[in-house]
């Protein structure tokens, strides 16, 4: 039977209207490509921040486990046993026993090979050099004032002879954000914290959305831009908020 006028014409319109079709999907994919990907990035980075976050939670809990057991004080940034430094990463293993929260996602260190210990002996000589993404706060000397809270002369509780109690737990930071070391020292950040001269983000600081998780004292954790933790930002009775004072 032969086809007539109508089907031709139905079979034209229906071939233009994929061929439309095809060619609305050529230039929508792209479009929403454009505009959904931000978003996951996006996502990708608060998923990351809140993961660091987390991890900080966990040190900021073991730093109080430990001054708990230890009398209310502050342990040192490194000791001594054996005739081998190691750093308060080891003095918290019994409490947090997981080397995985030394490590921030959005960091490039490789969990394998830098700071993965669950157990620590004097023969293991290389600790303190073993990376890791948190740093304690030894920004200001000990011997302060202005005083940094790792030191063992410190404490969270009142303070007799010769030490320093910390004026205000949740204004004083315990740890944050590295690129590698187990101590936020202002020699060898480089400036990237103050009191070196931080006037812009740095690599370290900036590592979630323009700024970086820090743990506090008291355990809180939060975000903060790189100006809002500058010395004389506030924090305490000297507006530091790395020192105890």
């Amino acid at each position: 039977m032969a086809r007539s006028d109508s089907d031709h014409t139905t079979r034209n319109c229906l071939l233009i209207s994929c061929l439309a079709g095809c060619g609305c999907l050529v230039v929508a994919v792209p479009l929403l490509a454009g505009i959904l990907f931000p978003v996951f990035a996006k996502a990708r980075e608060k998923a990351e921040q809140a993961d660091c976050a987390s991890n900080e939670k966990q040190l900021s809990l073991a730093l109080l486990q430990y001054c708990q057991d230890f009398d209310e004080h502050m342990p040192a940034p490194e000791r001594t046993a054996g005739g081998a430094k190691y750093t308060w990463r080891v003095m918290f293993l019994p409490y947090t026993k997981n080397p995985e929260i030394q490590f921030c996602h959005a960091s490039d260190l490789d969990t394998s090979t830098d700071w993965n210990l669950t157990t620590w002996s004097p023969s293991v000589t290389d600790e303190p050099q073993r990376k890791s993404t948190y740093g304690a706060n030894a920004l200001h000397a000990a011997s302060g004032p202005p005083t940094q809270p790792f030191a063992g002369n410190v404490t969270l509780g009142s303070a007799r002879k010769g030490e320093r109690a910390v004026s205000s737990p949740a204004q004083t930071i315990a740890f944050g954000e590295t690129d590698g070391l187990s101590a936020i020292r202002d020699a060898e950040t480089k400036g990237h914290y103050p009191p070196g001269g931080l006037k812009a983000p740095s690599l370290v600081l900036d590592r979630h959305n323009l700024g970086a998780n820090f743990a506090w004292l008291d355990g809180h954790v939060k975000w903060s831009r790189p100006e809002n933790v500058q010395c004389g930002a506030g924090g305490g009775k000297d507006q530091c908020p790395w020192s105890v004072e």
